[in-house]
């Protein structure tokens, strides 16, 4: 090949045009080249598809030009397009006469004073897409030579590279719109799933604070049902007392009051004063125990508690519950253990843990229902153990029991809250945890870890000078 085609082929593939991913620099370059290396004054670039060819990129005596359609159809050229379409070079030295390009004299060649043509095509993974088209203009014909066309369809493979550095640029500028556009959906779904976490989350408070008030409301019937019986027994009693007065009274006024008498009324008086001030205690410690129970619920804060009394206490204000579903409580103090914590929360758990195994723990129809309530201390921990004789729990349902919203009863009005919000109020307010396991012979067993020092939202000063164990 001629020294000057080979110096205009190696700095045109040196240039940064051909790789920048504008096609429209990259062919004006080439082109440009083309005119430079053939001598010529007229090279244009088309693109060729089914229906024919359309002009992109012309120059012509120097100066690029501009046009609006410059399209040739296939139906009006069949010929040249047969010839085309075989992905060969087309060398006319004669264009008006050529048995390939003789379709375009009158229309095309004459009226440009085109001589000579010589069609490259362009290629991209093996197929033509294009022509690069190279005219001599003027009364004299230019016979192609050899290295002219190597030269030309280099120039045809360099503008194949710039259209693959042009595809690539798209599909980079594609790929961060769809990034952008991907960012901006996700940025999107993040603040409408927020918005539904915060919702879920307001439900979720207003549920369970339904659920406590619930709760609270059935302690406060039962309460009320439990304190009857023993204020009925009170004023069952301290009636017959006033009773057996009002007839001393009388035979003491007649003058008929005997010994005998007056013995008698004092050993009935004596005991119904016994039944009287029995019932009433029963009453006033029952009341007592809700007091403190329902105000720690209302209005909690943190405060020193011996736990197991205090769990005696919550214990005593579900009694009514337990004795209606006829669940039989063993529960006994053998220890005392004082602890800084959240008493309101505690006895939130502990009424959830109770309700749970009266709900779910056992059958209809068993006969014996038991819930035995240990508590045990390790060095660093206090363990409540709720234990039942029940029907157990599956290992399906073992794995979700502390799910919000899990339950087996939602048919029965259930919410399946009652578990999720013990596991989060011991784990993230009283710093402990929860868990469960099944039992030897059936029955499950639920066990609260309370940690001996308690520090989460409490100033240090405080925990140092009074979380500390008692005895």
């Amino acid at each position: 090949m001629d020294k000057s085609l080979e110096t205009i082929l190696f700095e045109i593939s040196q240039s940064p045009e051909i790789d920048s991913g504008d096609l429209k620099t990259a062919g004006s370059l080439i082109i440009q080249a083309c005119c430079k290396g053939l001598n010529i004054s007229r090279t244009s670039m088309w693109s060729v598809d089914e229906s024919g060819a359309k002009c992109h990129l012309l120059i012509d005596n120097g100066e690029f030009q501009t046009f609006d359609n410059f399209f040739l159809s296939r139906q009006a050229f069949p010929i040249y397009f047969q010839n085309l379409d075989n992905e060969r070079i087309i060398a006319a030295a004669d264009a008006v006469n050529d048995k390939i390009t003789f379709e375009f004299a009158e229309v095309y060649l004459k009226p440009r004073n085109i001589a000579s043509m010589l069609d490259v095509p362009i290629r991209r993974k093996g197929k033509m897409i294009g022509i690069i088209c190279c005219e001599h203009q003027g009364q004299h014909l230019k016979h192609w030579q050899d290295d002219e066309l190597i030269f030309v369809s280099t120039l045809a493979e360099l503008y194949g590279r710039a259209i693959n550095a042009h595809r690539s640029l798209q599909y980079e500028e594609a790929l961060r719109d769809l990034n952008a556009e991907l960012d901006s959906i996700v940025k999107k779904r993040t603040k409408e799933l927020e918005a539904t976490i915060y919702e879920l989350k307001q439900a979720q408070e207003e549920l369970a604070e339904s659920k406590k008030l619930a709760a609270l409301g059935e302690m406060v019937a039962g309460i009320a049902h439990e304190v009857n019986t023993p204020l009925g027994v009170a004023i069952t009693a301290a009636s017959l007392c006033a009773e057996k007065m009002s007839a001393v009274s009388t035979n003491l006024e007649n003058k008929t009051l005997t010994k005998p008498m007056l013995s008698d009324f004092l050993n009935h008086s004596g005991d119904a004063l016994k039944i009287v001030l029995a019932n009433l205690d029963r009453s006033a410690h029952l009341m007592n125990d809700f007091k403190n129970v329902s105000a720690n619920q209302i209005n909690p804060t943190r405060e020193k508690v011996i736990i197991e009394e205090y769990v005696g206490q919550v214990l005593n204000t579900l009694s009514p519950k337990l004795k209606k579903h006829k669940v039989q409580v063993e529960y006994n103090i053998v220890s005392r253990h004082a602890r800084y914590t959240n008493p309101g929360l505690l006895a939130q758990v502990i009424s959830n843990l109770v309700n749970n195994t009266i709900d779910h723990a056992f059958e209809t129809e068993q006969s014996e229902k038991k819930l035995e309530v240990i508590i045990e201390k390790t060095i660093d921990h206090i363990y409540i153990h709720f234990k039942d004789n029940g029907k157990g729990i599956s290992e399906q349902h073992l794995a979700h029991i502390f799910d919000p919203f899990f339950t087996t009863k939602r048919h029965e009005g259930n919410t399946g809250l009652g578990l999720s919000i013990s596991y989060n109020l011991l784990k993230k307010q009283l710093g402990g945890s929860l868990s469960v396991s099944l039992t030897k012979g059936g029955g499950s067993q639920f066990t609260m870890s309370l940690p001996e020092v308690f520090s989460n939202n409490v100033r240090k000063d405080k925990v140092t000078s009074e979380a500390q164990i008692l005895f």
